[in-house]
């Protein structure tokens, strides 16, 4: 066996490894997909700290962005990021007034109340809760849906090392 032959000792065989900025990018997606994971457990503690993560996350993405080269792929990622979280943020804005809306126009404080003492006797099952649980995922699946596409798409060019083609293309 010749010495090109052996794959340890080959650099074709070698995988290419992954400069600072790409381990940076990929850092950050990860954050930001842990902390949409963890925005959907039913703990208030878990639902907080995913909140302040998601924070601490877009601080990092500004600070990321503003320290990076103009043309970087760093840069590229957290122009990307920033604006998938400002167009994520408005359709959970929207969501939020429109479910709210809906409530509002639809139900009594009176029906808290009840709906109140219902969940408080650990009966889960009452056809209000039922409606409001859909009434939740119909307006807010398109935020998170949007959120995970663009995650996604981010975080498959970024691990091969790639630029977005329009970085501040919010679609």
């Amino acid at each position: 066996m010749t010495e090109i032959d052996i794959p340890d000792q080959n650099p074709k065989h070698d995988k290419p490894t992954p400069n600072k900025d790409q381990k940076t990018v990929t850092a950050v997606y990860g954050t930001l997909c842990a902390s949409l994971i963890l925005q959907l457990t039913p703990h208030a503690g878990v639902a907080l700290f995913s909140g302040l993560l998601l924070l601490f996350t877009w601080g990092m993405i500004g600070f990321l962005r503003r320290g990076a080269e103009r043309e970087s792929l760093l840069a590229n990622h957290m122009s990307f990021l920033n604006i998938t979280l400002w167009m994520f943020s408005a359709l959970i804005f929207v969501a939020t007034a429109i479910g709210g809306y809906y409530v509002y126009t639809h139900y009594t404080f009176a029906q808290f109340g009840d709906l109140a003492s219902v969940m408080a006797e650990g009966d889960m099952n009452d056809p209000m809760i039922r409606e409001l649980k859909n009434l939740t995922l119909a307006v807010g699946a398109p935020g998170y849906l949007y959120i995970v596409y663009r995650l996604t798409k981010g975080l498959r060019r970024a691990l091969g090392g790639y630029r977005i083609a329009h970085p501040k293309n919010p679609f």
